[in-house]
């Protein structure tokens, strides 16, 4: 199970694009590794529902691993 992964938040340039995260430091997400330094967007969770789904919730692992193998 993963304990915490540590990003860095990278602000957008304008208000309608989503936030990128940095990855700090390499996961290993059932088995498969994502290197430090991985930009991820996260969730791709619409602005208007960014209250209601955190886009680095629960599912960040998920949205990570998706991420990284579509790359």
């Amino acid at each position: 199970m993963i304990e915490q992964i540590k990003v860095e938040w990278l602000k957008p340039d304008s208000w309608n694009e989503l936030p990128k995260f940095r990855l700090l430091e390499g996961v290993t997400i059932n088995g498969y590794v994502v290197e430090s330094g991985f930009l991820s967007d996260g969730g791709s969770v619409p602005y208007c529902f960014r209250n209601a789904f955190n886009p680095l919730g629960k599912g960040f692992p998920a949205f990570l691993s998706h991420d990284h193998r579509c790359k």
